[in-house]
């Protein structure tokens, strides 16, 4: 079953919210999504990312010795997941 987008908008922001500054890799980021809300697929994380990495909610890194994508909130990003109050 597809998640829908604003559901997977709120779990991605409480997954990524309690993180502040530090970054969180994509694998563990599935699973959290998968535990909170199961059958969200990595392409429905990877576009939801992609959306906010071009609206500056998000930014990423790839770790130079596990090679792991990892993710975190920007500023932009924290102040929408205040605005939206989306609990840790």
């Amino acid at each position: 079953m597809k998640t829908t987008v604003p559901i997977l908008r709120a779990k991605l922001l409480r997954a990524l919210k309690p993180c502040g500054s530090y970054w969180l890799d994509e694998d563990t980021l599935h699973i959290q999504l998968n535990l909170a809300h199961p059958g969200v697929t990595r392409d429905e994380l990877l576009v939801v990312l992609r959306a906010w990495k071009e609206k500056d909610y998000v930014d990423f890194r790839v770790d130079e010795l596990s090679g792991l994508t990892e993710w975190r909130l920007t500023a932009s990003g924290r102040q929408l997941a205040e605005r939206s109050s989306v609990a840790p």
